[in-house]
């Protein structure tokens, strides 16, 4: 059972490691595009409609309001200047349309666009307005089996408008052949993940020998369980005799070049 326990628990650290190299910020390098520091590019601009009065999404239901629509067009602005609107929605990136869609609010802007980290992988768009405290923000989360899901979410707080997007093209992807950077990897992250791997396989492969090939028991199956044990007193004699070289220098010692 304490075998198993183990081998449980560097299965979870490698998994902790991978995610947490996988993670990274993402800066923007267009309206509809940003580049994470792994050198991973997400780009939206094959969803765009790139017509001025006709979003790529228009009609995206909000959740809990039958009433409240959005329209959203992720690279290039559109508008509307419908007869008897309340407030016509000229050059926006996101549109709320109310009322059979008689009314139009303007809730978010590409000249005021950002990116954020979300949950997990997922990033999230963020658009501002010029005019009102309007936010409008779109998690996007990648799924490389579908073109492009969207959904809306209600009003909270409020000026606060929220959306869902599922896309294949809400994956990072980059124009490198090489393996690592074609996942988002950057050559340290790889040479991490590549070192905590091999570390893993030490210990599991040790494990298992030990305990099923030279039939060890208890602590007898950590592989070169001598040499662990003396490393915390080797590293601290190796810390002292530094401090120690350090410490036995004359204080008119002068170091001469």
């Amino acid at each position: 059972m304490a075998l198993v326990k183990v081998l449980l628990s560097l299965l979870l650290l490698q998994g902790i490691i991978l995610k947490r190299v996988q993670s990274a910020t993402c800066s923007k390098l267009g309206p509809c595009s940003c580049k994470n520091s792994n050198g991973g590019i997400l780009d939206l601009s094959l969803l765009d409609s790139h017509d001025v009065s006709a979003p790529r999404f228009q009609g995206v239901v909000v959740s809990d309001n039958t009433n409240l629509e959005y329209d959203w067009n992720p690279c290039s602005s559109f508008s509307y200047q419908p007869d008897g609107s309340y407030n016509a929605c000229k050059d926006v990136a996101v549109c709320q349309t109310t009322y059979n869609r008689q009314y139009h609010y303007d809730i978010g802007q590409h000249n005021k666009v950002s990116f954020e980290n979300g949950d997990g992988d997922d990033v999230v768009i963020v658009y501002e307005t010029d005019t009102d405290p309007s936010i409008t923000r779109i998690i996007l989360k990648c799924d490389h089996e579908k073109e492009a899901d969207i959904s809306g979410q209600a009003e909270s707080p409020p000026f606060n408008y929220h959306m869902t997007l599922v896309s294949k093209h809400a994956c990072f992807t980059s124009s490198s052949n090489s393996a690592a950077q074609s996942n988002g990897l950057s050559g340290g992250s790889t040479i991490l993940i590549i070192f905590f791997s091999l570390v893993i396989v030490y210990v599991i492969g040790g494990v298992l020998f030990l305990k099923f090939y030279k039939k060890a028991e208890g602590t007898e199956i950590i592989p070169n369980k001598s040499l662990w044990k003396e490393l915390p007193s080797l590293t601290k004699e190796g810390c002292l005799f530094v401090y120690g070289s350090i410490c036995s220098r004359s204080p008119g010692y002068t170091e001469h070049k």
